[in-house]
């Protein structure tokens, strides 16, 4: 995953919840970004983040195929 994604968690999630919000981010694919980019990719983590605003079930909901 990239290390901005990974900086922003480090930075707005406790610990515990670290590892569940990678799990759910990794579950969108390049197939679920538009031109199947990586630069794509990570925005849509990113905003996915931003979305949340720290909430996990957000994340968890945003994240859905």
């Amino acid at each position: 995953m990239d290390k901005e994604v990974l900086n922003f968690i480090d930075k707005n999630f406790e610990l515990e919840f670290r590892e569940p919000v990678i799990k759910e981010l990794l579950s969108i694919k390049l197939k679920h970004v538009m031109a199947e980019s990586k630069y794509n990719l990570k925005n849509t983590r990113m905003s996915i983040l931003y979305l949340a605003k720290g909430n996990l079930s957000e994340i968890v909901q945003y994240s859905e195929d």
